[in-house]
């Protein structure tokens, strides 16, 4: 059902449709730093999975209330979004503290 709506009528459409996108490993951008973790607190049930042993930053912490995120050591490698099983964690691209602006390459 997904594949019709989305257009593909066998699993065979798919082959070759990443191609386009293959680039040597040192192409790749590997930038995280311009990422900040966020939490939805309307989505998360504090499981804790994201607090506890997933981040090396420890830039996050479950407190009574709600989990709370460090922004000075958060390095935004995302590992907390990839665990939360509510998708409760999202990366949020970081302005500038003082321009107000997103910080591009």
């Amino acid at each position: 059902m997904y594949m019709e709506k989305q257009g593909y009528a066998s699993v065979n459409d798919f082959i070759g449709i990443g191609v386009p996108y293959i680039q040597p490993v040192e192409q790749l951008d590997w930038r995280t730093e311009d990422f900040l973790a966020t939490v939805d607190d309307r989505l998360c049930t504090r499981c804790g999975r994201c607090a506890t042993g997933i981040c090396t930053a420890r830039a996050l912490a479950d407190n009574p209330l709600r989990i709370v995120i460090d922004s000075r050591l958060c390095v935004g490698c995302g590992l907390c979004q990839a665990i939360c099983p509510e998708n409760a964690v999202s990366m949020v691209e970081q302005k500038h503290p003082v321009l107000g602006i997103s910080l591009e390459a």
